[in-house]
């Protein structure tokens, strides 16, 4: 089973290395998957990434001191809610605490670099594992057996000095947060309880306007060759066809969803799905919406 691990900086990039050496050692049948060890040198990053979160079901997000407003780990942490089960994302805090997390980090069930809690976070990858998981009585001894390798590891990695300098969090910050979180859920509630005959029937719901036949069928059979490129263009905001040509068009705030679908093999499985439902071949091309409507450069946030 893959377990995919993000990363980013010195700190978690060590930590990243000694899980995904010691997970298979307790759980034999998992594969864990880091970009410093996994991805070739001259492999372009983004089919590498694309492929690996459509074939995951775990995620862990290594977190320390310096990274917790790291690009690219939002930029995973984003990518993984999307196409894994939020259940299974599982931050990994080094060196941090939990009032330490900010939106949309906080919202994840986190796991401390500590043994009780470790040991929850293997019995949550152990549930997942299907015909491969281990029995309840033998994963705790197997992890009896392989958590001092893991702790001696940590213990072993240095802080960074950009990590020694970060300013922690004040009580205060997170008073407002928490005040804040509070506010929006009370006017959620009062919202729910406007003013009402109690007997009047309830107004029916807008109908949402059906989706256009032809991008359903591309999502089809798009979905047919990738559960994960079908789930980048759900995030996509409009598309049309003109000149032979099929755009897909993403809100800014989704430009790593579009910056995937422009690798080469995810274009190939677009062009083969588009060419199919309009009868004629196609180019594809991936857009974000502003005011040049200019193309998205390849690439993506630096670790």
């Amino acid at each position: 089973m893959k377990v995919f691990i993000s990363w980013s900086g010195e700190m978690s990039k060590a930590v990243a290395e000694a899980l995904h050496s010691w997970l298979p050692c307790v759980i034999q049948a998992l594969k864990p998957w880091v970009s410093s060890h996994d991805i070739q040198r001259g492999v372009r990053w983004s089919p590498a990434l694309a492929k690996e979160l459509d074939e995951t079901k775990v995620g862990i997000i290594c977190l320390t001191p310096d990274n917790l407003k790291a690009p690219w780990i939002l930029f995973e942490a984003g990518a993984l809610s999307k196409t894994v089960d939020t259940a299974f994302v599982c931050p990994f805090l080094f060196k941090v605490e939990n009032s330490d997390l900010e939106d949309p980090l906080a919202q994840f069930q986190t796991t401390k670099a500590q043994k009780d809690e470790t040991r929850n976070l293997i019995q949550t990858i152990n549930k997942c594992s299907g015909a491969f998981a281990l029995d309840e009585g033998a994963l705790n001894r197997v992890f009896e057996k392989w958590w001092p390798d893991l702790e001696k590891r940590l213990r072993a990695i240095p802080v960074s000095r950009a990590a020694a300098k970060l300013p922690k969090r004040t009580d205060r910050e997170i008073l407002e947060e928490i005040l804040e979180h509070v506010r929006n859920a009370s006017k959620t509630i009062s919202s729910s309880r406007a003013v009402a005959p109690s007997k009047a029937v309830p107004p029916a719901a807008p109908e949402q306007p059906p989706e256009d036949p032809q991008l359903a069928a591309i999502k089809v059979k798009v979905y047919g060759q990738s559960n994960f490129l079908g789930s980048c263009l759900e995030h996509m905001s409009n598309w049309h066809f003109e000149n032979g040509e099929v755009t897909f068009l993403y809100a800014r705030k989704d430009a790593f969803f579009a910056d995937l679908l422009k690798s080469r093999e995810q274009q190939e499985i677009l062009r083969t799905a588009c060419t199919q439902v309009m009868g004629q071949p196609v180019k594809i091309c991936v857009r974000l919406e502003d005011q040049v409507g200019g193309e998205l450069p390849l690439g993506g946030p630096m670790r």
